[in-house]
């Protein structure tokens, strides 16, 4: 793809490059505030990331998205 004069490539989408299985942190913004998603991601495509959370799958829509990144395992009691 070309760009010309002042345009820009689009953004590059960070969690495209998380992987089925890993373990993640998303942060996601609703009506009434600021919520986190903790847990193995399920599914990730440029619209959306699914995560499974100890409540059950949550899926955060890209327009969604605060911040995020991978965390380690849970420590082990």
């Amino acid at each position: 793809m070309k760009f010309v004069g002042n345009q820009k490539p689009p953004p590059r989408l960070p969690w495209l490059s998380w992987k089925v299985g890993e373990r993640v942190v998303l942060r996601r913004r609703e009506a009434d505030g600021l919520y986190d998603a903790l847990g193995e991601v399920l599914a990730v495509s440029p619209d959306s990331v699914t995560i499974l959370t100890r409540k059950g799958p949550v899926t955060v829509p890209a327009e969604k998205m605060v911040t995020g990144k991978r965390v380690p395992p849970p420590p082990k009691i």
